[in-house]
């Protein structure tokens, strides 16, 4: 549907532009227009504010006068110039022209002008947008029973915008005949004077210039409409396993359903429980009820709303009031287990008994105290009975071979026991081999075996560095399970890279079965370090020790040793090099020879250890260099030079013979602990004999000295020889140098 108006018409077109609000390139346009063709009707477009759909087509048709040159007919859209394409018909007194698939319009809308000539031009505005959509989801609501307003969805923006936007007009049906619409607005209206036992059929109808579109009614009555205020004045009142609940509600003239909503506020869990009631019809009613079924010492948040008993929509929910049930007796036994520790220095076992805080939803109070009972099960024999401290989880027994019982205690009463039997020795120190699990870095996985009569299963574990005295986790598990995970996010206080003694237990009636064992990493990485070695040398070959890593630097379960051995240095005319060789070892080796090794060259030991994850940095490092002879060339050097000291004493004592009286003067007389080192001058009558000796004793005074020093300096040249030379006989005069070991003599005889 087009409009038509005249631009000719200048009162008529400064109002549509403010109507329109037009931009500053419209009014400069308007106003030019206006100069030119006052009064004159030499230029109009048809239609006039065209309104078209958003996709579709439009024409328009420029009428001018006689003095326009066909051919000089110009079409602008928005400024900008229209190809001839788009001209259907034109003559010398008007132009048509086709617009196809258009596009939305500025809100303002876009500007369309004919220039037939120089000195005339027309032009309009073209809206393009869309039909209104159809309303949906109408509803609506009353909380006095005399208003009653209603929302509904007017779905998408028709991008048509003032007098031409979409119009929306709420219509009504009364069961006694009455009906009517009412204005409303783009998605609400207000209907007015309820009539509260009538039946109203409701619909919201829009349309625009491009169509029209009417919602699907909606019956109601104003009490199936009605939404009371949210309840007033909460109040409650708990229990230990109950909350009483009262509030006041408005509208006392009706009869109103309520229902009290009742969370846990600390895990959000809902644990509603619902009361529905009608109520007599008074003024300011005070209305309450009681939720039952509720945890005991638990918070909770308590809320309440209401609706009418037979029809109508909920209340918003009240404010929320806080509270807590009171203490109850425990819901649950506590976990009881028990850990063999042993003291390295007396080697001596003794026993602890261990268990775990109930959690506050098992407690339902403060446990202020536990209940010990320790039997050996005997018939007559009467329980030894020991109240324990809340903050305790432990307690040390004598003995093995006994039946305890735990019992916690709160405000509200006892738990239920809970039952284990000790036995005298810990069943997991006799096993020695241990199948190996690698968890994936979150966890340690276990399966086994399901028992039919296991009550529950306890999963145990403690550091294998120190397995006797180590701090033990532990957790129970239900009976109906044969899987089990040991998780570091799970609070169970386990890390990399260290070894664990794993064990399960499967808690019967008639007692503990130990049912699985395992050696464990929640994961592997590289070891810290190659083991230690200790080497020994031979003709050939190097027999090396190895000393076993400790649990704590292997970091995973060890695969292998590798040891390497490097000939250093290898030096022939032409080059020098170094070779190597690997042998890899088992991990339990303790012992290895290296052979084939050449005699006078330096070799370089060293191992390393690998896990699945990769090889570790060296253990210590250490160089050696084979021996040039072995033991029989040796035995042999032995037997010749013992020959040649023979010869040597053999000349000495044939000369000996032949010199006797000469050779006598030759000799310094002293006890065989002496022995003469060197001989020194020490001036022209004066000589120096050096001695030491292993005991300290005093020298004799019959010593005999060089008075002529002749073959001195040959005997300085064979230390420890006496000189070939005449001999005196002197006096006794002399000293003794102790820390030299030196006698000097300076009184001598002619």
């Amino acid at each position: 549907m087009c409009t038509v108006r005249s631009l000719g018409q200048e009162a008529n077109f400064f109002e549509a532009a403010r109507e329109m609000n037009w931009n500053l390139l419209n009014l400069i346009v308007i106003a030019t227009v206006s100069f030119h063709v006052a009064g004159v009707d030499s230029c109009r477009i048809t239609p006039d504010n065209i309104i078209a759909e958003v996709g579709g087509n439009l024409m328009a048709t420029c009428d001018y006068s006689g003095d326009a040159i066909a051919g000089d007919v110009r079409w602008l859209h928005n400024n900008t110039s229209l190809s001839s394409e788009v001209i259907v018909h034109q003559n010398s007194t008007s132009s048509t022209i086709k617009l196809t698939t258009l596009k939305a319009s500025r809100l303002n809308g876009d500007n369309l002008i004919c220039l037939p000539s120089l000195n005339h031009l027309c032009g309009t505005l073209v809206f393009v947008g869309n039909r209104p959509e159809t309303p949906k989801s109408l509803s609506c609501k009353t909380g006095d029973l005399v208003n009653l307003h209603c929302t509904w969805d007017r779905g998408n923006d028709t991008n048509l915008q003032f007098k031409n936007e979409s119009t929306y007009r709420l219509h009504y049906n009364v069961s006694n005949g009455e009906s009517g619409s009412v204005k409303a607005a783009q998605s609400n209206a207000l209907l007015r004077s309820l009539k509260r036992n009538q039946n109203y059929t409701l619909w919201v109808e829009v349309f625009n210039a491009l169509g029209r579109r009417a919602s699907a009614p909606l019956k109601l009555t104003p009490l199936s409409a009605f939404q009371p205020s949210p309840p007033q004045d909460v109040t409650v009142s708990p229990g230990v396993v109950l909350i009483n609940v009262t509030w006041t509600v408005e509208h006392a003239d009706l009869e109103l359903q309520c229902e009290v909503y009742a969370q846990e506020a600390n895990t959000w869990q809902d644990k509603t429980v619902v009361r529905l009631q009608a109520f007599p019809q008074k003024p300011q009613l005070s209305m309450g009820t009681t939720v039952e079924g509720l945890v005991p010492y638990t918070p909770y948040d308590v809320s309440v709303r209401c609706h009418h008993n037979t029809d109508g929509r909920w209340s918003s929910w009240s404010n929320v009031k806080s509270t807590q049930t009171k203490e109850g007796a425990p819901s649950k036994a506590p976990t009881l287990w028990r850990n063999f520790i042993r003291t390295e220095k007396t080697n001596n076992t003794s026993i602890m008994l261990v268990w775990k805080p109930l959690k506050q939803a098992e407690a339902h109070g403060l446990v202020h105290s536990y209940h010990l009972h320790l039997s050996t099960g005997t018939a007559g024999s009467v329980p030894d009975k020991k109240i324990v401290n809340a903050n305790e989880t432990t307690f040390y027994l004598e003995r093995g071979g006994v039946r305890a019982e735990l019992i916690a205690q709160t405000i509200g009463g006892l738990s239920p026991p809970s039952s284990l039997y000790i036995p005298v020795m810990d069943p997991a120190g006799s096993i020695k081999h241990r199948r190996q699990v690698v968890g994936d870095g979150k966890c340690i996985h276990l399966n086994w075996g399901p028992r039919l009569a296991a009550i529950s299963y306890i999963v145990e574990w403690k550091l294998v560095e120190q397995p006797a005295i180590g701090k033990l986790g532990w957790k129970e598990i239900e009976g109906n399970t044969s899987t089990a995970k040991i998780c570091s996010a799970n609070g169970d206080d386990i890390i990399p890279f260290r070894r664990y003694q794993v064990a399960v237990h499967a808690k019967q009636n008639d007692g503990n079965m130990l049912i699985d064992q395992a050696e464990a990493y929640l994961e592997e990485d590289v070891p810290e370090r190659g083991p230690h070695v200790q080497h020994q040398e031979s003709l050939g070959s190097v027999s090396l020790l190895i000393k076993g890593l400790p649990i704590s630097a292997c970091r995973g379960f060890l695969t292998s040793y590798t040891l390497y051995v490097t000939l250093e240095e290898h030096k022939t005319r032409t080059q020098e090099h170094k070779t190597k060789r690997v042998h890899v070892l088992e991990p339990s080796v303790r012992s290895h020879v290296v052979d084939d090794l050449s005699p006078g060259l330096i070799y370089s030991f060293h191992i390393t250890a690998n896990t699945s994850v990769g090889e570790s940095p060296p253990g210590n490092r250490y160089r050696a260099q084979m021996p040039r002879t072995g033991t029989n060339s040796f035995l042999y050097l032995v037997l010749l030079t013992s020959m040649l000291l023979c010869f040597v004493l053999l000349a000495s004592l044939v000369l000996l013979h032949r010199y006797q009286p000469r050779l006598q003067k030759f000799f310094i007389t002293y006890p065989d602990i002496y022995k003469v080192l060197w001989l020194e001058e020490l001036g022209k009558e004066k000589v120096a004999v050096k001695m030491h000796s292993t005991v300290q004793d005093s020298v004799p005074a019959n010593i005999m000295v060089l008075n002529e020093v002749k073959g001195l300096e040959e005997s300085r040249q064979n230390d420890g020889v006496m000189c070939y030379g005449p001999m005196t006989e002197f006096g006794t005069k002399g000293h003794v140098d102790a820390m030299e070991q030196t006698v000097t003599y300076t009184s001598f005889v002619a």
